[in-house]
């Protein structure tokens, strides 16, 4: 049991590519396969069920992308 949750799996390897950190994050929870990858400590991409969305900010709301 993961996060006071059942059926939670959690596993977050780090690679070093290029003088790049990235850290993977994959949550398995009520069937739903979510991977969230940061760059240097920052979210830059969210997959969910294999599908991109938008990375959102620690407060839910969506990032800014771009300038």
């Amino acid at each position: 049991m993961v996060f006071g949750y059942p059926g939670v799996s959690f596993s977050p390897p780090t690679y070093y590519i290029n003088y790049t950190i990235l850290t993977l994050f994959r949550i398995v929870a009520d069937g739903e396969d979510r991977v969230e990858i940061e760059e240097d400590g920052e979210l830059t991409s969210v997959l969910v069920n294999g599908k991109e969305e938008k990375p959102k900010d620690s407060c839910g709301a969506l990032t800014q992308q771009g300038s």
